[in-house]
């Protein structure tokens, strides 16, 4: 490289690689199935287990890994262009390997199955496996009776989840339901600077006590009273806070992020991100609008909880357990 020496190109190179000759000679506890949640190392270790037992491989991916680390590694100042190239393209063929290694391959939603055809995966070896809640548990909340009008974001307090777009969108929703009344119900302590900083917003705009931050606590305890939830985030995969308020009757406006428009259907709001006004004028619609609300709640409450029940989820699993596992071993954990 003309201008970057050679010593960082080394380091990078080493930092890269390491990890990976380390894992190629490593030796795996013995198992019936070998099953990772992601590619990168995880997927790599995984295809080592397989060629070295030639027992079954199982991939599940909640999001696609080597394009979230494509993400954080194209928004990070530590690399320079070379750099970054040589980052993501060892994350995209340690996904190539896992591909070409997995027995199945895992999605939680079309799009990223999709995705993965893309990256390089069979197809014939993709399938879709939903996400799941204990719906039970979410179908037997009851509504409590309030006089204001209770929007909610559940989530934690990260730039991820863009918590300010809620809060911004906070100041217009007030402005057209002067009952509105806003909870954000999540940890708070991951990145104290963000958390300063959505407290100044919310002083900024003159929301005071109508922004209540609860900070870490059960969610059943807030989906009673209720009356909107809003999910501002730019990123996500299958968010479960969306399927466990349509379960609880709580109806939603979610970001065009992940699954969530397969999720929503026509049972609730999809907005673009990064758009507190188009947030705002759905929470508004729902506010104003009886007849739409009452609708979206019935029939998404009733979708949501047969397509994403946990105890489907787990079934399915346990089908695919038995089904490449050696039936003798596994059956005593049946």
């Amino acid at each position: 490289h003309p201008i970057t020496p050679f010593i960082k190109y080394y380091w990078n190179w080493r930092a890269t690689h390491i990890p990976l000759f380390k894992i190629l000679q490593s030796t795996v506890p013995e198992a019936d199935i070998y099953h990772a949640v992601s590619t990168g190392y995880a997927g790599l270790l995984g295809a080592v287990a397989k060629a070295q037992t030639g027992r079954p491989f199982i991939l599940t991916e909640h999001g696609i890994y080597a394009k979230e680390r494509e993400m954080e590694i194209n928004q990070s100042e530590q690399y320079v262009g070379y750099e970054k190239r040589m980052w993501k393209n060892i994350f995209y063929s340690l996904a190539r390997i896992a591909y070409d290694s997995a027995d199945l391959i895992i999605a939680l939603f079309r799009r990223n199955r999709a995705l993965q055809i893309q990256n390089g995966a069979p197809s014939e070896r993709c399938r879709v496996i939903p996400n799941g809640i204990p719906v039970q548990s979410f179908l037997e909340l009851e509504r409590r009776p309030h006089e204001t009008f209770n929007v909610g974001f559940i989530g934690r307090m990260v730039p991820i989840k863009d918590v300010k777009n809620f809060i911004m969108s906070a100041r217009i929703v007030l402005n057209a339901v002067p009952k509105a009344r806003f909870y954000l119900i999540g940890p708070q302590d991951e990145r104290n600077d963000y958390f300063e900083e959505l407290q100044i917003l919310v002083e900024n705009l003159e929301l005071g006590d109508r922004v209540i931050f609860t900070g870490k606590v059960d969610v059943k305890q807030y989906f009673p009273i209720l009356d909107v939830v809003c999910l501002p985030s730019i990123k996500e995969a299958q968010p479960l806070t969306v399927i466990e308020a349509m379960v609880a009757g709580v109806p939603v406006v979610a970001t065009r992020v992940g699954d969530v428009e397969d999720i929503l259907q026509q049972d609730g709001i999809v907005v673009p991100p990064k758009q507190p006004d188009k947030m705002a004028a759905g929470v508004i619609k729902f506010a104003k609008d009886a007849a739409f609300r009452k609708r979206c709640t019935q029939h998404g409450r009733e979708r949501a909880s047969q397509i994403y029940d946990l105890n489907k989820m787990i079934q399915s699993y346990d089908e695919i357990y038995m089904s490449y596992g050696d039936q003798e071993a596994l059956k005593w954990q049946a």
